[in-house]
């Protein structure tokens, strides 16, 4: 961030979790669920409105990289 100041080092054992957020495989909206929708499994959540696979080997590929762990995705 522009103006940002290190305020001192960092301890090699420290665990810094990051979250990142990747575009959907569609933009349709997710509509809200209601008595008139139609109950999806976690699965078919994920494989209509889930992040697209490229995108997240991307992601795996740049954690690789730099030698940092996935903890989910």
């Amino acid at each position: 961030m522009a103006g940002a100041q290190p305020v001192g080092a960092v301890a090699p054992d420290e665990v810094i979790r990051v979250t990142v957020f990747l575009r959907r495989k569609s933009s349709d909206p997710i509509p809200p669920p209601g008595p008139n929708q139609p109950h999806l499994t976690h699965d078919e959540f994920v494989q209509k409105h889930g992040a697209r696979s490229e995108d997240l080997a991307s992601v795996e590929q740049f954690a690789h990289e730099y030698q940092l762990t996935i903890m989910d995705s």
